[in-house]
């Protein structure tokens, strides 16, 4: 009868790979052959994935999966009897992924990660971990490592923004590829005092006592934590004065100066803070008060109609003694006309049939005289009244 002396070829394969086993028969007469994968009969499939030889001795199996692990059984048989003989083949696929455990912040810029491994299957070789990361809200992780070694448990991700949020993942990875990844898990770094100033800074002087400043807020990725605030600092220029601070709530992109000197000089800067304390502060401007005032000099309080005045200005400030600047040039000025006056001297020369009427122009004719105008009244008992008008300062009724 037949006899099997061994079935020969790689029993641990890689995924994807061929399977190729050989059944070595001797036997007179020549023995027939079958194959078996698990107690279930194999045959060449009509794709060509599996191929048994004419001569029976042979099995190939192409693109090999985790399914195709298991028992593989050659019997050969004749008309003298049978013999069979079994191997055990092992298909090696990409490791299992460790178990994640813990992501815990050590600095303003890295996370510590620290996981658990699990047991492989003694043909599945662990080479290395692949170490993933990204912000919690990006879209695609980053490859950090993908060469940790086997025999680690812990790795520290650098490199990494202040104060923000991070998740992360692991696997594992062989000559087969990367396999599964583990479940993501997420930390925070510790917060950094903000990294810019606010953007924009514009400083406008409003009076003599009082200056606006507004501003855009500090860029995301500069903020390296939850914003608390800004704050303004000033003084007077050219002091040593202490610097005054006002604070500005973070959703505020404004705010005003007052109580301020006039016609002085002040420096300005800015900052933003957050828990971590205030971070960079923006440039020194340094801006003027405006004056606090003017004066006017030969100027009556109740003025005249149609009269000339001359008007000089000068400004002044309070806060030095004998404070008047210099006085402006002349400017002639004239009000505008108003009704005029009472004429002056009245005469009147009564003949048989007229009257001479004559008459002083107004001392205050407050603008030009263009005409004067005379009312004659009838009877006392007549409401009929008469006009006469008249260039002249006298005139013949």
């Amino acid at each position: 009868r037949p006899t099997i002396h061994a079935i020969i070829g790689n029993k641990t394969v890689n995924q994807g790979s061929i399977i190729d086993l050989r059944c070595l028969v001797e036997g007179h007469p020549k023995a027939s052959i079958k194959w078996y994968h698990n107690g279930r009969r194999l045959d060449t499939t009509y794709n060509g994935r599996v191929v048994i030889t004419e001569s029976g001795n042979r099995l190939r199996i192409q693109y090999s999966s985790t399914g195709d692990g298991g028992h593989y059984g050659c019997m050969a048989y004749n008309e003298a009897g049978s013999d069979t003989k079994t191997v055990e083949l092992f298909v090696r696929e990409t490791p299992l992924p460790p178990f994640l455990d813990k992501a815990q912040a050590v600095s303003r810029s890295s996370i510590n990660l620290t996981w658990i491994p699990v047991n492989q299957e003694f043909y599945t070789h662990l080479s290395f971990y692949v170490i993933q990361y990204k912000p919690l809200k990006a879209i695609g992780f980053t490859t950090f490592r993908d060469d940790v070694s086997n025999q680690s448990t812990s790795v520290e991700v650098d490199h990494l923004e202040a104060g923000s949020d991070y998740v992360f993942r692991i696997a594992a990875r062989n000559i087969i590829g990367v396999g599964d990844y583990s479940r993501v898990i997420g930390a925070r770094t510790l917060e950094s005092a903000p990294g810019s100033p606010p953007v924009n800074v514009l400083i406008n002087v409003l009076s003599s006592s009082s200056i606006k400043i507004t501003w855009q807020p500090v860029p995301v990725k500069l903020q390296y934590g939850a914003l608390l605030g800004y704050v303004v600092y000033y003084r007077l220029a050219d002091t040593e004065l202490p610097l005054s601070e006002q604070h500005v709530k973070p959703t505020t992109m404004e705010t005003m100066l007052t109580g301020l000197l006039p016609w002085r000089y002040y420096t300005i800067s800015m900052a933003a803070y957050n828990a971590a304390g205030s971070g960079l502060r923006s440039g020194v401007r340094r801006v003027r008060t405006l004056a606090e005032g003017c004066k006017v000099l030969s100027f009556p309080g109740n003025l005249l109609p149609w009269t000339v005045y001359l008007i000089q200005v000068q400004a002044f400030t309070t806060q030095v003694e004998h404070g008047f600047g210099p006085l402006s040039i002349e400017q002639r000025v004239q009000t505008e006309q108003d009704v005029p006056g009472t004429v002056d001297n009245v005469q009147m020369t009564i003949g048989s049939t007229e009257v001479r009427l004559s008459w002083q122009p107004p001392s205050q004719p407050n603008g030009m005289i263009t005409g004067y105008q005379i009312a004659i009244y009838g009877e006392p008992s007549s409401t009929e009244t008469s006009l006469i008008r008249s260039e002249y300062e006298t005139v013949i009724i």
